[in-house]
């Protein structure tokens, strides 16, 4: 994962919320790579069909792309959608021809058999999606003339398990990094509560010290005090009382020295200070394997420690609802302007339709937004296209301008 501190390529952060679209909701349910993945091979199984002879005249067009078009429903439905390719391609066996279908099937077959390896699925989504691929490859297999040999049976199966282990890797790489930023915030969240536990018993043991050095203390002073004024009335303890009060303002002084010394222990006790903007690069490094690109711009200086430990716990925050992949790119802005601090994120979302995801990411960005809102400040959020785009504003004390 890289970290690059200079310009970065996104485009301006939206400063209002925008509704979410509602094409980003089916192109989530759907997939970008089904999405794309149906395209090609609806095109291939069209011209297929045109330069080849085929039964069916133009109901063959239409029947070809019925063993494609599942593919569109293998994320909301991975046990219906190979089920009905593998009705479909029986279809086009009897109705269309050999010649055809393998050139489109087999690809489809692949792709799915992959997404069954990397989604997280039950024992009884596997092992019946799994049947679908099969039924569909034997289908091939029996029907096909072309496929009809060991060899062919040999190369399909070989290729789909590694497909399907090619799948296991991915999930297990994102199994692992969602284990990874859920310690990471779980970690952060210990964090603040051992420096909360911390500060209270501090509190209590300050509270603790004073009272034993100011009790006994003041009890001296009080029996001084006492004796001084049974003193008074003879006239000849004026000596006595001239002491009696000289005690008395020794340990007055004593108490003063030994609560400036009680209350030096906060000044001088080791402590480590809060996270703030000049540990974001290494935020970077330790919360995403993305690219990420941190962009400082404006008049940059130090803010109050408020409002750095403020933008630290937005930033990483936020990058719990991206998405962690090597190849992607992650945009993090922050924009010093005389009254406000600006954070502007922009990367691609995460896409894991499980419903722990979901709420990780939608509790993440809560978060974030709370956080905003304590600082006094705001939070804009927009997603498109996959594409989430933040923008923070967090006002600037008068002290730290």
């Amino acid at each position: 994962m890289a970290v690059q501190v200079g310009p970065i390529g996104a485009q301006q952060v939206a400063a209002q919320a925008r509704a979410q679209p509602a094409a980003a909701g089916w192109l989530r349910r759907i997939g970008l790579g089904n999405l794309l993945a149906t395209v090609v091979f609806t095109a291939a199984a069209c011209w297929l069909v045109a330069e080849q002879p085929t039964r069916g005249g133009g109901w063959a067009y239409v029947i070809v792309v019925l063993a494609v078009l599942p593919l569109l429903a293998m994320r909301q439905h991975p046990v219906a959608a190979p089920a009905a390719v593998a009705a479909a391609t029986l279809l086009a066996q009897l109705t269309v021809g050999p010649m055809i279908t393998c050139g489109v099937v087999l690809p489809v077959i692949f792709v799915m058999t992959f997404q069954l390896g990397s989604r997280l699925l039950t024992t009884l989504q596997l092992t019946a999606g799994g049947l679908g691929v099969i039924a569909t490859a034997l289908t091939e297999l029996l029907l096909d003339p072309a496929l009809g040999t060991v060899d062919a049976a040999i190369f399909i199966f070989g290729l789909a398990t590694a497909f399907f282990i090619g799948g296991l890797l991915v999930r297990s790489r994102v199994k692992m990094t969602d284990t990874l930023r859920r310690r990471t915030m779980e970690l952060a969240e210990q964090r603040d509560r051992t420096a909360a536990l911390a500060v209270a018993a501090d509190r209590e043991r300050v509270g603790a010290d004073l009272e034993v050095a100011v009790r006994s203390r003041v009890a001296g002073i009080a029996v001084a005090a006492r004796y001084a004024r049974g003193q008074l009335g003879d006239p000849h303890g004026a000596a006595l009382t001239r002491t009696a009060l000289t005690e008395i303002e020794e340990q007055g002084r004593q108490i003063l020295t030994d609560m400036r010394a009680v209350v030096g222990t906060l000044r001088d006790a080791p402590t480590d200070p809060p996270p703030g903007l000049d540990d974001l690069a290494g935020l970077l490094r330790r919360a995403t394997g993305a690219e990420a690109r941190l962009r400082l711009t404006g008049d940059v200086r130090s803010l109050s420690p408020n409002v750095e430990l403020s933008a630290y716990r937005i930033v990483e925050q936020l990058l719990a609802t991206l998405a962690d992949d090597p190849r992607a790119r992650v945009a993090i802005g922050l924009r010093f302007a005389p009254e406000v601090l600006r954070i502007e994120v922009v990367g691609p979302a995460r896409t894991e339709d499980t419903a722990d995801v979901t709420a990780h990411v939608s509790a993440a960005l809560t978060a974030a937004r709370t956080r905003a809102e304590v600082a006094g400040g705001r939070l804009d959020a927009a997603f498109e296209l996959g594409c989430r785009r933040v923008a923070v504003d967090l006002p600037v004390p008068v002290g730290a301008r």
